[in-house]
């Protein structure tokens, strides 16, 4: 008979045995079938991977070797050392071994189920309150110790199951204790207790969904689908809801100025600075919103954390268009709107999309204090053509142009559709930058296809009737640094790349990046899109000094031309200036599509070229990225690689949150805030742009409230506030000399 054990360190870093068959807790009931169905399932020398624990059977030792365990069941938490059972195996009892096996399938679903620990059951939009869980009554000594748990928690970057963890051993703690506070921090230090404790349970609510009926659980005395009569309990699909008034009750309980926030300075009426300076929102929302109203732009995106889209979750989340820029990008003021834990098919993002639009009328009918309106979107091609039902592809996949794509031959013999750009075309009534009629329901009827509209998207039945056209910017995060200027750098061939690395690769980027160059040669399709931005405005001049710079010297005009249209686009726009920016953006395309043909007038391409009317629908492109909703899904992300939980990343996303507004966040000894960003002493330069010409300085000291500035021309010392609006530069090398050039002042919406 094959003998196997599981070894499992122990905290103080030595093995244990401990013999299954004398352990009686009744925790260890899966973990003992676990063992037993491996014993007899796996053969000699064979490897068993199961979600981060690797079990390497030998027939020389006959040990199970528990290499890694990074897991946040609970059915594994009790897993330790020792030698097993030895009692005889199933394997002449079939009916045995199947009955183990039927149970380690049991296991594996109880092991990865999302389950609903610390979410309530409630599932009633309309009847969830904020004041009915919130406990006004908390002991000072108690709020302090769960906010210090809070903040490690986070920094920590804990899995559910440590965190666990670190409340028992806590809990364990204070049984030692003689205080006045020990029955109360008892009941606290539990997984329970803390969710609850930071209502963190209570924030999101579990929703069953019948993709099949397009309809949800909206009453929790409704026990089946009222089309379909299906039990919901028997119904597996689910996303998690975070209902926006509780979101917003919970907020003001916790930081009473937060409605404070939403205040529009006086507006230059002939700049375009913001997203509340574009058309779109002047003409159709200001009304609105001088009536005491606020819009807000919802990023939707899929998230595959295993880089696989198998193992993936969607996410809605919102920011506030009225909030100052540096405000918005804030965490806490990035708020979780819905998230479906799987990847999802169109129908159930019409269902999720659909739930979020019930929740929106519950809060404009139940809080009274503001109202809310969805004013944008803000996506990908692929989200995009998901969330607004408009196709990502074909003659007509522009929602905001009337231009038809054309079928082009591309080398291989296919043929596929490209939108190269016409001055004249006598036939048909093509127009190069053609708008579409804002409200063209009325014209498309019967005949939407052919306005590439795919159907009518739940997000678009607001009571300000949007359209695609209306409601949609495109996102200058994918559709330029991802996008054109990735197809722009591709011009010019690797062994010229190859050379500029030599030099690239010995520059530093600003701190607060928190990356390093890597080099463009091996990387060039996979850069992301801050490393492209970060070569396309401040790296490329190098490219001047690599040999033979004369045979790509076409190719790196065209690239800076286009970067010196971005430039002016990004972060104020003078009203009077779009014209010529447009004629200089169309005069830059056409040669580059003469240069390359029309094989490569893609999408990429035609969203370029729509780059200028983008800006003056909905504002700079630095305010229509999707960098913002990309941070989100980062702090989403870590948590569910350690605990594969779309739940627990959930209640993760909310421990962050939590620190950001209790400011528990703590920089480190080096860092200091200047402006609106967290730099390095020693390291980062910043710019006074406010005289000509611009004066660059190092930082030397720093305290709370102050920083101590060295000009870096004559080395005096200044000492300003740290909310003096200073720009960070970037510091570039070349020959031997270093160049200051200050970066954009939105850059902080990009990071």
């Amino acid at each position: 008979m094959k003998q196997f054990g599981l070894k499992r360190q122990t905290v103080e870093g030595s093995s244990s045995i401990v013999n299954s068959k004398y352990n009686h807790e009744p925790n260890y009931e899966p973990v003992n079938k676990f063992r037993k169905t491996v014993a007899h399932c796996i053969d000699d020398d064979s490897l068993l991977d199961i979600g981060g624990i690797d079990i390497n059977y030998s027939s020389q030792n006959h040990t199970v070797e528990n290499q890694q365990c990074n897991c946040s069941a609970e059915g594994l938490e009790n897993l330790c050392s020792g030698s097993h059972d030895s009692s005889p195996t199933n394997e002449n009892n079939p009916s045995n071994a199947q009955s183990e096996q039927d149970d380690l399938l049991q296991f594996f679903r109880e092991y990865w189920s999302d389950g609903d620990d610390g979410i309530l059951d409630e599932e009633v939009l309309s009847s969830h309150s904020f004041s009915s869980v919130v406990n006004d009554n908390v002991n000072v000594n108690v709020d302090t110790l769960m906010k210090k748990i809070l903040k490690f928690a986070v920094t920590s970057s804990l899995s559910e199951n440590c965190l666990k963890m670190v409340l028992n051993l806590i809990r364990e703690a204070i049984q030692l204790i003689h205080e006045s506070d020990k029955q109360e921090l008892s009941d606290k230090l539990t997984l329970t207790g803390f969710y609850k404790y930071f209502l963190l349970s209570s924030k999101t609510k579990k929703i069953p969904m019948c993709t099949h009926c397009q309809t949800y659980q909206k009453n929790p005395d409704q026990k089946s689908c009222p089309k379909c009569g299906k039990l919901w309990k028997d119904i597996k699909t689910h996303c998690f809801l975070r209902p926006l008034k509780f979101q917003f009750e919970e907020r003001i309980f916790r930081e009473p100025q937060f409605l404070d926030q939403f205040k529009l300075d006086n507006r230059d009426p002939q700049l375009i600075q913001d997203r509340c300076d574009g058309d779109i929102y002047k003409n159709i929302h200001k009304k609105f919103v001088d009536e005491g109203g606020k819009t807000m732009t919802l990023f939707g995106d899929g998230v595959a954390p295993f880089k696989s889209s198998q193992q993936s979750f969607y996410e809605f989340s919102v920011t506030f268009n009225e909030m100052k820029p540096n405000v918005r990008k804030k965490r806490k003021n990035n708020f979780l709107w819905l998230l479906f834990p799987n990847k999802p098919s169109q129908e159930e993002i019409n269902l999720c999309l659909k739930i979020m639009m019930d929740d929106l009328n519950v809060f404009n009918d139940q809080f009274k204090q503001i109202s809310l309106r969805l004013e944008r979107v803000i996506a990908d091609l692929p989200a995009r053509s998901e969330i607004l039902l408009f196709q990502k592809s074909g003659y007509y996949f522009c929602h905001l142009c009337e231009i038809r794509g054309e079928p082009v031959q591309l080398p291989g013999g296919t043929t596929q559709v490209r939108y190269p750009l016409r001055r004249d075309i006598s036939s048909n009534q093509r127009i190069v930058f053609g708008l579409r009629d804002r409200h063209f329901w009325n014209n498309i009827s019967g005949k939407e296809l052919s306005w590439g509209v795919r159907g009518y998207s739940p997000i678009l039945d607001q009571s300000w009737k949007p359209t695609p056209t209306t409601i949609c910017s495109y996102d200058s995060m994918h559709n330029l640094y991802e996008g054109i200027m990735r197809d722009m750098m591709e011009m010019i061939p690797l062994q010229y790349w190859d050379e500029f690395d030599k030099e690239y690769l010995k520059q530093k980027f600003p701190s607060f990046l928190h990356r390093h160059p890597r080099s463009v040669s091996k990387n060039l399709v996979h850069l992301k899109a801050m490393e492209i931005y970060m070569i396309i405005h401040y790296y490329l001049d190098l490219l001047q000094d690599v040999k033979n710079f004369s045979m790509i010297e076409l190719k790196y005009k065209i690239i800076k031309r286009m970067v010196v249209v971005i430039d002016k686009l990004t972060d104020a726009i003078n009203i009077a200036d779009l014209n010529s920016i447009n004629e200089e953006l169309r005069g830059i395309l056409e040669d580059y599509q003469e240069m390359v043909g029309i094989a490569k007038a893609t999408m990429n391409f035609h969203v370029a070229s729509d780059m200028v009317r983008n800006a003056s629908l909905y504002g700079p492109l630095a305010h229509n990225t999707a960098f913002v909703g990309e941070n989100l899904n980062f702090t989403l992300t870590k948590p569910f690689i350690s605990s594969n939980s779309a739940r627990y990343s959930i209640m993760f996303f909310d421990m962050a949150q939590l620190c950001d507004i209790f400011g528990l966040s703590e920089l480190k000894p080096s860092e200091c805030v200047c402006g609106h960003f967290v730099l390095k002493k020693e390291r980062d330069v910043v710019a006074d742009t406010s005289c000509t010409p611009a004066k660059y300085f190092k930082i030397k000291s720093f305290t709370d409230s102050t920083v101590t500035l060295q000009n870096l021309s004559d080395r005096s010392v200044i000492e300003v506030s740290n909310k003096e609006p200073l720009v960070p530069c970037v510091t570039v090398t070349r020959k031997g000399k270093s160049y200051f050039i200050p970066m954009h002042k939105n850059v902080n919406q990009y990071i």
